[in-house]
Parts: C-alpha cells; structure tokens; sequence
C-alpha cells in the first residue's frame, strides 16, 4: 500500500491518522516481503508501533463519534475493538511462532481490511463528523 493512494476525507484528524496509518503498513509489508530472519526484530518493533498507533487513531475516531452523537457509533467502536483483539493477537502469534509466511497474508488482510473500512465506515463517519462540525 503506497500512502498517497488513500482516500481523503472531508476531516483533517482522520486524513493524517489514515496516512499514518498506512506509512506503518507499508513499511511493516515491505519487511515481511522480503521474509528474511535478520528483520525480525524490526518487524517487532514496526508491529508494536502500527499496534499502538491504531490504539490512538481509533481511540481519536470513537471519542469524535461519541462527542457529535453518532448514530452509528456502537456499531463503528465494535469494529475498532474487533481489529484491535485481532492486532493483539496476530502480534502474540508472531512473537510466539515466527511464521513469516502466515504474516505475509495476514498484514495483506489488513491492508485490505483498511482499504475497505476507509471507503465504508470511515468515510460515512467523516462525512457525517465534517457536517456536525465544519472546521473538522
């Protein structure tokens, strides 16, 4: 995932969450792609890095959702939560088993599960977030 091929929102938070998001990703792809043990450590710490930074990037999201009442909120927080368990556990697995080959398709899942939250429910939430409050 190049980082200027991501959509841009009408709010600005979620734009540069979004871009550092997916400079994270890229780099994290871009080291299991080359599946080479001497950059394990290194995808350690790039794991560990996108992992919390996907904390404060969802963590900024839910508290805007909940502060303008949206609709939606419960439903988008629950996928935050769902992705969150599912970093945690991805990373475990990976420090505990080392399977390079099984990263690779699961950092491919999320990069795909990225592209299609950004295009559903982020973009619903940022259209919606951008009308609530219009310097977002």
């Amino acid at each position: 995932m190049v980082p200027t091929d991501i959509k841009e929102l009408p709010v600005s938070f979620m734009n540069e969450d979004h871009r550092e998001f997916s400079i994270r990703l890229d780099q994290l792809e871009q080291l299991v792609s080359a599946g080479q043990e001497e950059h394990f450590a290194e995808i350690d710490c790039l794991f560990e890095d996108l992992l919390e930074h996907t904390r404060e990037h969802f963590e900024r999201e839910n508290e805007e959702m909940a502060r303008i009442n949206f609709p939606p909120y419960q439903a988008h927080r629950a996928e935050h939560e769902r992705v969150l368990a599912g970093l945690e556990e991805l990373l475990e697995r990976w420090e505990s088993e080392r399977d390079i080959a099984w990263l690779k398709v699961q950092v491919d899942n999320l990069a795909m599960w990225f592209e299609m939250h950004l295009e559903t429910m982020d973009t619903v939430t940022a259209h919606f977030i951008a009308q609530a409050n219009p310097s977002a």
